[in-house]
């Protein structure tokens, strides 16, 4: 079973809920705020009961949504629960392309869209594993120079978040498990942005092996 890490978690301090719920490697400590700082951010992280994702899921009465599992593979068994295949292809891609704003929105609400908001880096580093430095720019190349899939920052596999060594061992862990995170998307705010990486041409393809390491 994973250490349980003794920094907070931001997630559940800021909106007094964790999209990891039980699974979360982070105390769950409330902290009280003035209610100008809570609409401050209120915007950056969302205050919504029902995620993105399991809002889109949801437009397909009779699919149970497994929210423990990778949202790219529900999304396969969504196409084979509904049987689009070669002759329902526009409707494949109409729920593909909703599919993708979904996630990209659900992005969006855990870890703000502002990479101007020291909040969202400090949130980044917790989930990550690292002790937050001083200064919004400190925070920033902190979490730039970690390699970790983008999906699991969405949804936390169980054995928890993997920090890879090199882009070019994310790039293997992707492809293998198919968790590619929507490039280009019109709902990608600065942080996602920010976080994205050649996945297929990845910078340091023959400097260094695939070897991978868990968040702590």
């Amino acid at each position: 079973m994973p250490r349980r890490n003794t920094s907070v978690c931001f997630q559940f301090r800021e909106r007094g809920k964790c999209s990891f719920g039980n699974k979360c490697k982070f105390p769950h400590v409330v902290e009280i705020k003035t209610p100008a700082s809570q609409s401050s951010h209120a915007s950056a992280f969302g205050d919504t009961e029902e995620s993105s994702l399991e809002a889109f899921f949801a437009l397909y009465p009779g699919f149970h949504y497994d929210t423990s599992a990778s949202p790219n593979t529900e999304f396969g068994r969504l196409c084979r629960f509904n049987r689009w295949g070669r002759n329902n292809e526009e409707e494949r891609t109409k729920a593909y392309n909703a599919f993708r704003d979904a996630l990209t929105q659900q992005f969006n609400a855990i870890y703000g869209t502002d990479v101007n908001d020291i909040h969202s880096w400090h949130l980044l580093c917790s989930v990550l594993g690292i002790a937050p430095p001083e200064g919004l720019e400190a925070c920033r190349q902190a979490v730039r120079s970690t390699h970790v899939n983008l999906i699991d920052l969405v949804v936390e596999p169980e054995e928890g978040v993997v920090l890879f060594d090199s882009e070019k061992a994310l790039s293997e862990y992707t492809i293998k498990t198919g968790k590619f995170f929507p490039r280009d998307n019109a709902y990608a705010g600065g942080v996602l942005r920010f976080l994205l990486r050649h996945i297929m041409n990845p910078s340091d393809s023959s400097k260094t092996k695939s070897t991978r390491r868990k968040a702590k």
